[in-house]
């Protein structure tokens, strides 16, 4: 899990340096959700002020926001910036979901089997597990029970 961690950071940072906000908010989005759960700190901070710039855009978007808080806090930046995020900024995601993500999404909220919502839309089992991966990444959660709560409280279906 190390690896993937190290690539999706280096991947954040390089996208960064491209200046691609939502790509490199992507990717973070990914990094963060998997890091949290083994409270990785030192991965995010060994790579310094712009890993710091990343967490503090991904702070204001509202990204796993306990755990952005705790790596701020470790970088030295001050416990006012980290104390809560504002409820406007849950309405914010990394990425936009895609209308067969929004389908899906549905789906799950009505308590649907991944091999249920792949007959209803005549897809693979493996084409919605996908579906709902990006979707857990988008919303910056790890299951579909916190996807399911994160949808609601976004309003987005």
């Amino acid at each position: 899990m190390r690896s993937v961690l190290e690539i999706l950071v280096l991947r954040a940072l390089a996208l960064s340096a491209q200046g691609d906000t939502i790509e490199t908010l992507a990717a973070l989005g990914r990094a963060l959700p998997r890091a949290e759960p083994e409270g990785y700190i030192r991965l995010f901070l060994d790579e310094g002020v712009p890993m710091i710039a990343l967490l503090r855009q991904a702070h204001a978007r509202g990204l796993i926001p306990e755990y952005v808080a705790s790596l701020l806090e470790a970088s030295g930046e001050p416990r006012a910036m980290n104390s809560s995020f504002h409820a406007s900024n849950l309405g914010s995601l990394i990425e936009p979901l895609t209308p067969r993500e929004r389908e899906v999404l549905q789906l799950l909220l009505d308590g649907a089997s991944n091999r249920e919502i792949a007959q209803h839309l005549v897809l693979s089992v493996n084409t919605v597990k996908k579906h709902v991966l990006n979707l857990c990444g988008k919303l910056g959660v790890q299951s579909r029970a916190q996807a399911i709560a994160r949808a609601r409280t976004l309003n987005l279906l």
